[in-house]
């Protein structure tokens, strides 16, 4: 199993389990079929939901997850076929969409994932789907739709620009970290007090070798927040000075 579907897999299965926007199924085999892909037993999973399917032809529930099975074992016309009917069930089966979008974006077919994924954020604007969103639009290099999506959700998770900034490669051409420091500064125009965009902004002018910039954003971080270690020990590494890192740690503890 590759990374990419494992990653996918730890983030999703709280919407796939959880977050469905139809009633779950009665069915015996829906439950079993829910086990078996708890346990990452995708071709048993399968058979389990076609059991169901034979039980109720209108389960859209067993139609979406016996999709998803089909997209991680690579079977991409099976996994078609099976979420076009979901949404011929239910056209407002949010979760229908978005594992079109996923199967799209992991064959690296971005315009279709991406229209799957605004389709299925227009139907359930739910955290997960807009966070898949994002990642599509880091992989394409789209860091303002990245950081309009992250913003959305950073009312609840303030450190996701630090994350964003993390995430990257760290051999980045100066066009993409300009237009990630162009992103941020957008970000900081609607609030300038945004201790996450400030470091972020502040790291990728360091990456630069824009170094009163950087001091500038590191500087204004501490003083929102003087116990933010990261933006310390950057500003003492950026000013080679280890024992002005050493105050600074000192402080923070007493």
């Amino acid at each position: 199993m590759s990374k990419r579907v494992f990653f996918w897999l730890l983030i999703s299965f709280s919407v796939f389990f959880g977050n469905v926007e139809f009633c779950e199924a009665k069915s015996e085999f829906i439950t079993q079929a829910k086990t078996l892909d708890e346990e990452f037993t995708f071709d048993k999973a399968i058979e389990a939901y076609t059991e169901a399917i034979k039980l109720e032809p209108q389960n859209t529930l067993a139609y979406v997850r016996r999709g998803k099975d089909y997209i991680i074992l690579g079977e991409d016309a099976l996994a078609t076929s099976d979420l076009a009917t979901a949404l011929k069930i239910n056209p407002k089966c949010a979760e229908a969409h978005y594992n079109l979008g996923w199967m799209y974006y992991m064959r690296k077919k971005y315009e279709q994932a991406l229209d799957q994924y605004n389709k299925a954020i227009q139907i359930e604007p739910s955290e997960s789907y807009i966070f898949a969103r994002a990642e599509l639009s880091l992989e394409c290099n789209k860091w303002d739709r990245a950081v309009s999506d992250l913003t959305t959700i950073m009312q609840r998770e303030d450190q996701v620009l630090l994350w964003l900034f993390l995430s990257r490669d760290s051999e980045e051409d100066k066009p993409e970290i300009r237009k990630r420091i162009e992103a941020l500064t957008l970000v900081l125009s609607k609030n300038e007090n945004n201790i996450s965009a400030l470091v972020c902004r502040a790291l990728s002018f360091t990456q630069l070798k824009e170094l009163k910039p950087a001091r500038l954003d590191f500087e204004k971080a501490i003083l929102l927040d003087p116990k933010n270690l990261l933006a310390r020990y950057c500003l003492a590494d950026l000013l080679q000075c280890k024992s002005i890192l050493k105050q600074q740690l000192i402080s923070i503890r007493h």
